[in-house]
C-alpha cells in the first residue's frame, strides 16, 4: 500500500500534475493509515512527501524543469535518461524509509513520533460517498490523459502553452462527465484559479526583479560577483555550490517556478564560466528547490498539509531530516556524474 500510493503521487509531481493540489489528497492519506493503525505522519509521507519526491527531479514537470529549460537555452525537457534514474532512485529511497518507520510503529506503536491513530476515531462525522461508476469514469479519463500528455510532451514537442492549454481541457471535460452545469462547472473553474493567484504573483515579482536588473545593467555584475568565489573551485564542487545556494534561496521563495524565474538567468551564464553544463545547472537548482520544499516553514503546501493531518512541523521535522539528508547523498552523486560525463541537452 505505501509503495503503490507513493509511486502514484510521485508520479503526479514528476510530471506538473500535482503539486499543491495535493493538500486535499492528505485527508484521504490519514483515512488511509487510520485503517493501517499508523500515525499521522505516514499520511503526509505517503501523499505529500512521496508528491514531492517526484518533484525533486520532475522529469516532465513543466512547472519547474520546463520553465529553467527554457531560461536556460536548452531543448525542453532534455536530460531525461538521467533524470528519470535520479527519481527511481529517490523515490524509492523515500517508499523504504516510509516502510522502515511503519513497520516501526506496527510492531510497537509507542516507537511513533505523534502516536497512532485510531481506527474508531473520527468514524463518526466523517463524510463518505460510494465510488460510482461516474467516479471510475472520471479515474480512468485523467489517468489516461496523463499518459496522453507524457506522450505528447515527447512526441510532439509540446511547449508550457500547450501543457497548460491541455489541463484545462482535462478540468472542463472532467466536470462535464461529473454532471455539473454550465454555472457549477464556472464556479469550481473560478475557485481552483482563485489558489494560482499567490504563485502566478510570485512569478510576477520575480519576473520585475529580474527586469530591474537587466535594465540597470547590474545583472552581469552580480553573476561575476557570484563566479568570484566559484571561479577557484572545481566544476564538480561549483555544481554542489549551486545546489546549496537554490536550497537557502528556497526559504525565501518557496516557489518553484518563481524561483526559475529568479536564479536560471544567473545561474546559466555563471555556468558557462565555471565550465559547468547548463543542463547541470538546471538540475541543481531543481534539487535545491525540491528537497526544502520538504521541511521549510515557508513552504504554503507542506504547512498546509501538517494541518490537515494534524502533525506539528517539529515532529515532521524530526521525521523529515534524515530523508533530506539521503536524498542530499543522492543528488551529490548525480551531481557529480553529471558533471564528470559532460552532461549535456541530449
Amino acid at each position: 500500500m505505501i509503495a503503490v500510493v507513493s509511486v502514484l503521487f510521485a508520479l503526479g509531481g514528476a510530471v506538473g500534475a500535482v503539486a499543491n493540489s495535493v493538500i486535499p489528497f492528505v485527508a484521504i492519506g490519514v483515512i488511509i493509515a487510520r485503517a493501517l493503525k499508523l500515525d499521522a505522519i505516514v499520511a503526509v509521507a505517503i501523499t505529500f512527501g512521496a508528491t514531492f519526491a517526484g518533484f525533486n527531479v520532475g522529469f516532465l514537470n513543466p512547472y519547474t524543469v520546463g520553465i529553467a529549460q527554457s531560461i536556460a537555452d536548452i531543448p525542453l525537457f532534455s536530460g531525461m535518461l538521467l533524470r528519470v534514474i535520479a527519481f527511481v532512485v529517490i523515490v524509492g529511497a523515500t517508499i523504504m524509509y516510509t516502510w522502515f518507520y511503519a513497520k516501526k510503529v506496527l510492531e510497537d506503536p509507542g516507537k511513533s513520533l505523534i502516536g497512532v491513530l485510531d481506527a474508531e476515531q473520527g468514524s463518526k462525522g466523517e463524510l463518505t460517498a460510494p465510488f460510482t461508476g461516474r467516479h471510475k469514469v472520471i479515474l480512468s479519463f485523467v489517468g489516461i490523459s496523463l499518459l496522453f500528455f507524457i506522450f505528447a510532451t515527447i512526441q510532439y514537442e509540446w511547449t508550457i502553452d500547450h501543457m497548460a492549454a491541455f489541463f484545462i481541457i482535462i478540468g472542463l471535460v472532467s466536470g462535464v462527465i461529473a454532471g455539473m452545469n454550465y454555472n457549477k462547472l464556472a464556479i469550481t473553474f473560478l475557485e481552483g484559479c482563485q489558489k494560482l493567484v499567490y504563485g502566478a504573483l510570485i512569478i510576477g515579482v520575480a519576473r520585475a526583479i529580474l527586469i530591474v536588473m537587466e535594465n540597470a545593467a547590474i545583472l552581469d555584475t552580480f553573476v561575476h560577483a557570484l563566479s568570484i568565489p566559484l571561479e577557484g573551485l572545481s566544476p564538480v564542487f561549483a555544481a554542489l555550490g549551486m545546489f546549496v545556494a537554490n536550497g537557502a534561496m528556497n526559504f525565501l521563495v518557496p516557489s518553484g517556478s518563481g524561483q526559475a524565474m529568479i536564479a536560471m538567468p544567473i545561474l546559466s551564464p555563471l555556468a558557462d564560466m565555471i565550465g559547468v553544463t547548463r543542463q547541470v545547472a538546471v538540475q541543481a537548482y531543481q534539487f535545491g528547490d525540491g528537497f526544502t520544499n520538504s521541511i521549510f516553514p515557508t513552504s504554503g503546501p507542506l504547512m498546509a498539509s501538517l494541518a490537515v493531518a494534524g502533525v506539528s512541523w517539529i515532529k515532521w521535522a524530526k521525521w523529515m531530516l534524515p530523508l533530506l539528508l539521503i536524498w542530499t547523498v543522492i543528488a551529490i552523486a548525480m551531481l557529480v556524474i553529471a558533471v564528470m560525463i559532460g552532461w549535456g541537452p541530449v
